[in-house]
């Protein structure tokens, strides 16, 4: 009798032990719930997910043993990785108890030698060749280097159908002499949705680079919805950065707002050869610069057509609206305030040259009038091109006697 019991005794008292107790992929159980989900704690290699003793590798121990097609589970904890956590696997699903709204599920992270800590990517063939990973999604997951990483936090290479949702990344800026750390780095390719995404304190909060695996393919159907990005450098910090050539059907709406930085949208490809359509940036909010050069939305590309601006405010100390290269650029409620640190140099509210001859549209495009925000002659207002105006209240601009020229047209003068 006690022999026939044996087995059972042993495989209950492998799945109650503590997960901390579990030393690596090789010896942890397959451990599940009952809705399918790998609970990674009883990967960990050490730790019991206490701030002073986070799961190490736990994640990492779990994919080597479980691979893709699998939903991964990170409890209320805190967790940490010790080197890159290259994810390699297709339709790999990660899910926390909490990012960008709590730090309940916590990775840390405190590499100074430019490393990534977690990296999307597919693997390399034996022609050391990528191919592209498909269907990745990460919810509610913290990212905290506390100052230390010299590096990135999420980097994405040649990813097609992702999500990444309720996700924070605090204190990545280790590196103070090029301010080069990156909060997410993408790299290609289409189909992939950031939802609920704070970014604080981070030089470059998202930047979005080139494919090196498929050329003319680097950031298609990328959607971002509700972001919050604090760079914490008004001389070097950007919010969002392109530097891809090729971007198309690239949209960011919702609720947003790009903080402390010295460029909120910085886009500039120019030179790249590449082209892109359908850039929509809708319902941004840009504040806190007062540092010299900086700008709200700042475009510089070679050919970019249907480029929508709407519903973006710029306050605080940014000029405002710096467009070359794009085509079929509109526009529409528009505010900028330069702040009163512009009020001996002087700013610029709207400086626009579309592509070549191409005309552009603005729907209630206004500035602020006070005299403390610098305005200065010929310089407030330039458009270079045909203005087209909807029908009614098209521009709205307060002159406030500074010279507003369109085209060569004097706006300021009455008949």
């Amino acid at each position: 009798m006690l022999q026939r019991l044996a087995p059972t005794l042993l495989l209950t008292t492998i799945l109650t032990a503590s997960p901390g107790s579990v030393r690596g992929a090789a010896d942890a159980p397959p451990v599940g719930r009952a809705d399918g989900r790998v609970n990674v704690t009883a990967y960990a290699s050490t730790g019991d997910g206490s701030n002073d003793n986070p799961w190490v590798d736990a994640l990492r121990n779990a994919l080597e043993a479980r691979g893709g097609g699998t939903t991964y589970y990170m409890p209320a904890g805190t967790y940490q990785d010790d080197s890159t956590l290259w994810i390699k696997h297709n339709h790999v699903r990660i899910v926390g108890d909490g990012g960008a709204t709590s730090i309940a599920t916590t990775v840390l992270y405190d590499k100074t030698d430019g490393s990534t800590c977690w990296k999307f990517a597919p693997p390399v063939d034996g022609q050391n060749k990528r191919n592209y990973i498909n269907g990745i999604t990460v919810q509610g997951v913290c990212f905290r280097g506390r100052g230390k990483p010299t590096g990135t936090a999420i980097e994405i290479e040649a990813l097609r159908c992702g999500l990444f949702e309720d996700i924070s990344i605090w204190r990545w800026d280790g590196d103070k002499e090029n301010f080069s750390n990156k909060g997410i780095w993408t790299k290609g390719w289409d189909t992939v949705t950031f939802r609920n995404i704070r970014v604080y304190r981070v030089p470059k909060c998202i930047y979005i680079d080139k494919n090196p695996n498929f050329p003319n393919l680097d950031a298609d159907h990328f959607h971002f919805q509700d972001i919050y990005l604090v760079a914490g450098n008004r001389e070097r910090g950007v919010g969002m950065e392109i530097v891809a050539p090729y971007v198309t059907n690239l949209t960011i709406d919702g609720t947003n707002a790009i903080c402390h930085v010295q460029k909120g949208i910085y886009i500039h490809n120019r030179g790249s050869g590449g082209n892109g359509m359908n850039v929509s940036i809708s319902d941004v909010r840009v504040e806190s610069g007062s540092r010299p050069g900086a700008w709200g939305v700042y475009v510089d590309t070679d050919y970019i057509v249907n480029f929508l601006v709407r519903n973006v405010r710029i306050a605080g100390g940014f000029n405002g609206f710096y467009f070359r290269g794009a085509a079929g650029l509109t526009l529409q409620n528009t505010y900028v305030m330069g702040g009163t640190y512009f009020e001996q140099s002087g700013y610029v509210a709207y400086d626009l040259d579309a592509y070549q001859d191409t005309p552009l549209v603005m729907i209630n495009a206004t500035y602020n009038k006070s005299p403390k925000q610098g305005y200065k002659q010929e310089s407030t207002v330039k458009v270079a091109d045909k203005l087209q105006l909807a029908v009614g209240d098209g521009l709205r601009v307060y002159q406030n006697g500074a010279n507003v020229q369109f085209n060569g047209l004097d706006l300021t003068k009455r008949p």
